[in-house]
């Protein structure tokens, strides 16, 4: 698996000054914020690489 796009994720986020997020299984709301810069950095990325 290449992990490339993780590692450079985890740099974007040290360099926002942003932890990641890191909770117990099963906790549906203490993930919220996290999931939003996810899915804003992903979209970001499929923007980007768009034709």
């Amino acid at each position: 698996m290449h992990r490339v796009p993780d590692v450079r994720y985890t740099e974007w986020l040290a360099e926002s000054g942003i932890e990641p997020s890191v909770g117990s299984k099963g906790d549906r709301y203490d993930n919220a914020l996290a999931e939003t810069i996810n899915w804003l950095y992903k979209a970001a990325l499929i923007h980007r690489r768009a034709p």
